[in-house]
């Protein structure tokens, strides 16, 4: 009678400890994927800051013009271009003149390709000044960018491919 229920009794502690571990390590995968999870959250985040789902340009405009003048920099204009869909995202471009102190107008740019907000700076021509050979007219195109909520793979590829 003592050895078979000492057999039974020695199989349910091996069953016992096996669920265990196997318990303990659901808990450490839980844990894992808890600390993922929030790793994923801030991520997006950040993303969201650099590619926001809506063209908060007031936001834009408001940081230009601060980023202008914390620099003495003047804003001759500021053109709005036409929206260039892709893919994942659509492009929202200006076309910016500014007229300042050369390395103030650097202090500009890097201002804006540092934002968090995704930002490019393209196509830019500088005119020197001719009554005031230290001050500087500059075109530019500023692109920044917004989250397509309408993804559609034919919008990125080129037409007749």
């Amino acid at each position: 009678w003592w050895k078979p229920e000492t057999q039974r009794l020695t199989g349910m502690q091996e069953q016992k400890a096996t669920l265990q571990a196997d318990v303990d390590k659901d808990i450490a995968y839980l844990a894992e994927a808890q600390t993922r999870t929030e790793e994923l959250k801030a991520h997006v985040a950040q993303f969201e800051q650099q590619l926001p789902n809506k063209k908060e340009i007031p936001e834009l405009l408001t940081f230009l013009k601060n980023a202008a003048n914390e620099a003495e920099i003047e804003y001759v204009s500021i053109i709005a271009q036409p929206l260039a869909p892709a893919e994942f995202y659509i492009e929202v471009p200006f076309n910016i003149v500014l007229k300042g102190k050369f390395h103030n107008i650097g202090k500009v740019i890097n201002k804006i390709e540092n934002h968090t907000r995704l930002m490019k700076v393209d196509n830019v021509d500088i005119i020197a000044g001719k009554e005031k050979p230290y001050k500087h007219t500059i075109a530019f195109k500023l692109s920044t960018y917004v989250f397509n909520p309408n993804p559609t793979p034919s919008a990125s590829k080129p037409a007749g491919k």
